[in-house]
Formats: C-alpha cells, structure tokens, sequence
C-alpha cells in the first residue's frame, strides 16, 4: 500500500500533466493543525500542490498513510434516495457517500472500481443499521477501512477534520460528524444491540384515542412478538402464500400515496394455516413504544420505538395499525391475531418522510455497553481486550440510545453528565443537523404535499384495510391455540417419561 502511495506522490512532485490532487486534511484544520497530505490521480488538467513543509504538524509527522478501520458517523435526508444501501441503477445514500470518500482521498484509487459491491468489499464496508426509501437518519454509522495520516487521531480522536473535508464532496443532505478509529474486528451491525426510531405525526389526524390511550395500545407491541405481519419478504408463508403477498405489497409501495383501489381482498384462512411457518428472523424484541409531545413542535406527537432490529417497513406499519385502532377501524384483539396466529392481517403504511433512525446503543462482543463516541465517560471503548462471546439467554439487557435524550439537555441548557469534550461536540453537531436540516424539512413536506391527510382520507375508509371474517378468524384461532396447548403437554409428557427411563436405568 506504501508503495503505492509513494509512486502516486512522486508523480505528484514530478508535475504530470493530467492530474488532480485530492487532500483528506487541510493544514488550516482547528483541530489540531494537521498536515495537507496530497493524493494524485489522472482524471484532470488540474495541479497537484505539494504538502506543506513549512507546517510544524507535518515536519513531526510521518508522510506515510495508514489504512485505518474507522467508524463513521452520518447524518442524511433520505428524501430521492433508494434507501442507505447499495441499490445498482439507482442514488443511494452509501454509494453517494462512498464516491465522497474517494475523491477526499480516503480510498485509493485501486481501490475504486466500477462493480461498486466489490469495492465496498475491498475496504472492509458494512453498517448499523439500514434504511428505507424516503427514511432519513440522524446518527446511523458504518464502518470502512479509511486511508488517514499517522497519528491523526492523537489530537482529534473523534475525527473532525477528517468529517469535515469529506463533506466538501457531499451534498448537503448528507453530513459525515465524525470519523472514530475503532478495533479491526469492530462490526456495526452485529454490535448494535439496540435501534431507535422516530415517525412524527400531526395530531390533527391522530383519531379518537388520547394521547394516553395511544400509549397504552402502542405498548402492547412492547417485548418479543412474532412481525410477520409487520415485515415486508416475509418468508413465514413459503414460496406459493410469499408470491401472493409479495404482489400486495408491492401495489401498496407503487401507491405510496395511499390511492388505493376500493376493493376487499380475498384470503384463504385453511391454506394460510396450512403453510405458515414460525421463523426465527421475524421475531423482534421491542423494549420501547411511547407517544412523544415536544414544545418544539406542538402540533405534532413523535411516536418512539426502540428494539433490537427491525424488518422492512416494521415501523410504519406498527405506527400505522395504531392508527388504524384510533380510527376504530381494527381493534387489540386484532393485534394478538397479527403477532400470534397464523393468519394474513392486512396493514398500512404511513408515509415514509416523516420518519427517521435516531441511532443505536453500541455493546462489546460480552456484550457490555461500549461508547466509542465519547459521550459516556461511565461507558469504556476498550481496544485492548478481546472479549469472549456470550451466549444470548445470559446477556444483560442492554441501555436504550441516548442520543435523542442527551441532545435534548443539551438543547435546553441542562448539565450533561459523563459526557465528554469531544463528546459534546458531537451531540451539538448532531443537534444541528436535527433542527436546521431534518425537522424542517419534514414540515416543508408535510406543508407542501399533505401526505398525512392523504393517508387519513384513502387508507382509513379503504375496503381494503378491513377484516370481513374476524368472527370465523377468532373461532379457527381458538382451535389452533388448543392444538397448541395439547401438543406442548405431550412434549412435556414425553420429556417427564424419558428422565423417568433414565433413572430406572441407573
């Protein structure tokens, strides 16, 4: 890697013709006075500049890079893009921010190739947590293998000069607020015990329920539950029920906006009963349903859910069968047919611009809550220790994300505990992005087309959205759960025998 390193900086000195530099620090950076460190490649007429000799920071520092894993913190408006992944054909969130990283100087250029899946390989990519198409996202992070200079991090360790040049080459809606060094074994994903969300919603079309009683029936999702009825692809009606509903859902994604046909839709209860499958992949832990009021934004409520993972639209469609309840349209009996029986309920889905990923709670592989973010003094990030794998049955339960709460104190002058400098910047990086750039341009959509009222008018009063055989769907239910009953007698029957074997043996 040196080497070539090396070769692109000679070519930089030598003054080739066809050449564009590309700095990942600036020498005028705040943060510690870090070097100008050039990278060169052929796209362009423009000159390389040389580094800066005359800078102290770079006379005491090596002109070496070091590929580095780091955590990435980002900020972004979903609004026209196809979801945070990769998504060929179409702008997605992380390819737009992978070419950032590029042209920042953060990838080598043997690095980046056109098959954009194999280079994110390359650079060891992966993330915390994904989102959907329209979602947006205050504090999701990823996780790559970055270029930076030596001992960069030694006077900035939350990275804040690197966050800021590559945001020269991101566009607004999309905001790196700081680059972590982090363990090479580090994996977003596998490590977020818990994700937070936000959907906010006017309360003008909240229905009849009060505050209160929203918060009561919100809870009832609260703990391990069966979302197949919540998920899109779920897979619990194998290939011949998953074409059905695939078919469905994807009608209902095309008409995002809720102009939906008036038709009822057909089901086959004995054929849903016949191939439906518990699966282990659409069972969710949620720890956290509330109804949310801020003085900020009286006239909307944030319904807040927090949980280990989340299927595809699991959220809107939670959100929105809570709707569906104030609007005495389905009922909680329906709920416990939604989450326990084998049956298909359908669900709606509130639109997605009014909905954002808060951020997730971050634990070591003993699963012990770790901050690699600073803003918990109390919560170690320790690098040194290779912590063993704990089976889940003994983990402890984890924290929920404070990011909301803390910004929150911060915002309203309070003290923050155990929070650190860095930390704090952070938080007030974060906080910015959430009341310049996030909230109002969800009120700017809301004001310029009322998806809201549009969800209220057509998805409420829709045949579609109606179960016509709750009558015959709570008769066959209570068949299954006797089934059910009987068949874990006899397993506990069988069991009892088999030990009572055992000991007449011994």
């Amino acid at each position: 890697m040196r080497r070539g390193v090396n070769r692109l900086r000679s070519i930089s000195n030598n003054s080739v013709s066809g050449v564009v530099s590309r700095s990942l620090f600036n020498s005028s950076s705040v943060h510690g006075g870090l070097p100008t460190l050039v990278y060169s490649r052929k796209f362009s007429t423009a000159s390389s500049p040389s580094p800066s000799s005359s800078s102290p920071a770079y006379d005491n520092l090596t002109s070496h890079t070091k590929k580095q894993r780091v955590a990435l913190v980002v900020s972004y408006i979903g609004t026209g893009y196809y979801g945070s992944q990769i998504n060929k054909g179409f702008p997605t969130i992380e390819a737009t921010l992978h070419e950032a990283l590029y042209k920042s100087g953060g990838v080598l250029e043997s690095n980046y190739f056109s098959d954009i899946s194999q280079a994110l390989k390359r650079i060891g990519w992966s993330r915390g947590s994904r989102t959907d198409k329209g979602v947006h996202a205050l504090t999701n992070v990823l996780s790559v293998k970055l270029e930076t200079p030596d001992r960069c991090f030694e006077k900035d360790p939350l990275g804040f000069d690197i966050a800021d040049n590559i945001n020269k080459h991101l566009p607004e809606n999309i905001r790196v607020q700081a680059v972590i060094r982090v363990p090479k074994s580090f994996d977003p994903r596998g490590q977020t015990s818990l994700r937070s969300y936000k959907l906010l919603w006017p309360k003008e079309y909240l229905g009849g329920l009060s505050i209160e009683e929203l918060r009561e029936v919100f809870s009832l999702f609260i703990g391990l539950n069966d979302f197949h009825n919540f998920c899109k692809d779920s897979k619990a009606y194998g290939d011949m029920m998953k074409k059905k509903t695939q078919n469905e859902e994807n009608e209902l994604e095309e008409n995002e906006e809720h102009n939906n046909e008036e038709r009822t839709p057909v089901f086959d209860r004995a054929n849903e009963e016949k191939f439906f499958t518990r699966l282990q992949e659409n069972y969710r832990q949620i720890q956290i349903a509330d109804v949310l009021e801020s003085s900020k934004t009286p006239e909307l409520v944030s319904f807040h859910l927090v949980g280990s993972s989340f299927g595809m639209h699991q959220v809107r469609k939670m959100v929105a069968f809570l709707l569906m309840v104030s609007n005495s349209k389905y009922t909680t009996e329906i709920l416990s047919l939604a989450l326990e029986s084998p049956y298909i309920i359908n669900i709606p889905l509130t639109p997605s611009f009014s909905l954002y990923y808060e951020g997730g709670t971050f634990v070591n592989r003993d699963w012990v809550p770790v901050d690699p973010f600073g803003i918990n003094t109390h919560i170690p990030w320790n690098l040194a220790v290779d912590y063993p794998i704990v089976k889940e049955k003994e983990r402890p339960q984890p924290h929920a994300p404070e990011w909301g709460s803390l910004m929150d104190k911060i915002e309203r002058g309070e003290e923050t505990k155990n929070v650190t400098p860095h930390g704090r910047e952070l938080l007030q990086r974060l906080l910015l992005f959430r009341n310049d750039k996030l909230l109002p341009h969800i009120q700017q959509l809301r004001e310029k087309d009322d998806q809201f009222k549009r969800f209220f008018e057509s998805t409420i009063h829709s045949p579609r959205y109606v179960i016509p055989d709750l009558d015959d769907l709570r008769t066959r239910f209570q068949v299954i759960k006797k089934q059910r009953e009987e068949k874990k007698l006899l397993r506990e029957q069988r069991k009892l025998s088999f030990e009572e074997r055992k000991l007449a043996v011994i």
